[in-house]
């Protein structure tokens, strides 16, 4: 080894005193623990290569750590969607059954019913044929003509006058019939549809009585009508066998228009003669009948008060016919009394 002359042996150049270092003056020999005895002789060279090698460790260790960050970046963005669509996934799988308490219900009754409308049989079809001809009768002017087999004013169609072609298609019960009545179909009821065409009055203001006549050919008495029709909701009173009546004209070729006791109304012509027909003593007895106990005997032929009552004549007892004072009261004798009793509760025998 030289001799340290203050300059750098691998510089060249003089060495900067910068660097401060223990050199010792003069060296002999090697140093045995470094084969260049002056290892540290050029700091600068050194720390150039010490500064590169923790560069590298810092390039490293910001390498890792970019690496660990993207790492737990990626892991975070993949566990927010993971987690994003576990709960899309949830929210769908849990809201899909919502519904299901009521759709499921709804759907079921609906399928039963389908099931059960395919079950039932097929509803009958309506009878519209229509069987027969008949015409509306027994009645002053007109029936009704309804929209159901009832008796209200809610289901009335219209009205059917007397005497009008209607037709029949069958009985919808024992009251109302099914008709057909210009082309629309409805119900009427039975009692009032005939076979028979009745006879239509179309009346006649003369009330000036021809002669007289007596009731005869009957055993007890005839019918005064309203009406020249034969039905029960025209009948005005009885008038028994043998009275007098006044005859006024011909209503048709089997009712007379009669005048009986002031009153005008009709009789069957079959049942007027001209003779006084003979009557036996039977004929002039009447009995009780139609009453649930008696009738009462008055002492005028009305019935306006209670103070012209003169005694009760009971179910059953025989009286005697004296004569009809007007159309709703007989003159009677009743255990020789005399007076006056309704016609309605009294029968020829």
């Amino acid at each position: 080894m030289n001799e340290y002359n203050g300059y750098n042996r691998n510089n060249n150049s003089e060495f900067d005193n910068t660097n401060e270092f223990d050199v010792p003056d003069i060296h002999y020999g090697n140093n045995q623990n470094n084969y260049d005895m002056y290892g540290n002789q050029n700091p600068g060279y050194n720390g150039y290569y010490q500064k590169q090698n923790s560069n590298k460790g810092l390039i490293i260790t910001i390498s890792v750590l970019a690496g660990v960050i993207v790492i737990a970046v990626a892991a975070l963005i993949f566990a927010v969607f993971g987690f994003m669509s576990n709960d899309s996934s949830t929210a769908a799988v849990v809201s899909t059954p919502q519904p299901a308490p009521t759709a499921a219900p709804a759907a079921a009754p609906a399928q039963e019913a389908v099931s059960n409308a395919a079950a039932a049989p097929a509803a009958p079809v309506e009878n519209t044929t229509v069987s027969k001809y008949m015409y509306v009768a027994n009645v002053k002017y007109s029936i009704y003509f309804r929209s159901a087999p009832a008796e209200n004013d809610s289901n009335i169609i219209c009205e059917i006058p007397l005497g009008t072609s209607v037709g029949f298609i069958e009985n919808a019960d024992s009251v109302f019939a099914k008709i057909n009545y210009n082309g629309q179909i409805g119900y009427a009821k039975q009692i009032y549809l005939s076979d028979s065409k009745p006879y239509i009055y179309t009346g006649s203001s003369n009330t000036t009585v021809a002669y007289y006549v007596y009731v005869a050919n009957v055993k007890n008495s005839i019918y005064l009508r309203s009406e020249p029709v034969e039905n029960d909701s025209n009948i005005l009173c009885e008038i028994p066998l043998g009275t007098s009546v006044g005859f006024i004209e011909n209503a048709d070729s089997v009712f007379a228009k009669i005048n009986y006791n002031g009153q005008i109304g009709y009789a069957k012509r079959q049942y007027l003669s001209h003779s006084r027909p003979s009557t036996s003593s039977s004929s002039s007895t009447m009995t009780v009948v139609n009453v649930k106990h008696s009738i009462y005997l008055r002492s005028t032929p009305s019935e306006a008060s209670d103070s012209n009552i003169i005694t009760e004549i009971p179910l059953g007892a025989t009286v005697t016919y004296l004569g009809t004072p007007n159309s709703t009261f007989y003159k009677i004798s009743y255990g020789g009394t005399v007076g006056y009793s309704k016609q309605i509760y009294l029968a020829f025998n």
